[in-house]
């Protein structure tokens, strides 16, 4: 993502100089400056959601070897119940 993210600030910057495929005159600078912005928004929005996901794998990290798995419990619950019976 970061590597799309440059490639189209280097085309922007392109554009701005004259559009690199001989055409003369670019972009004007207020379309520059807006796109520019707005890939700068694009950024923050993606390093924004990156952390959020890099924290939610970090907890489930820390919780997953504390659930127990539901033949566990089926188990754990047959073997009490058998307890019980011998009790009674």
């Amino acid at each position: 993502m970061r590597k799309t993210i440059a490639e189209i600030e280097k085309r922007i910057k392109t554009i701005a100089i004259g559009g690199g495929s001989g055409e003369s005159g670019g972009a004007s600078q207020e379309l520059i400056e807006h796109l520019l912005e707005e890939l700068r928004k694009l950024r923050v929005e993606f390093d924004d959601v990156k952390y959020s996901y890099d924290v939610r794998l970090d907890a489930l990290e820390k919780e997953m070897p504390l659930k127990a798995y539901r033949t566990e419990l089926v188990d754990l619950e047959n073997r009490i119940l058998d307890k019980l019976r011998e009790i009674i």
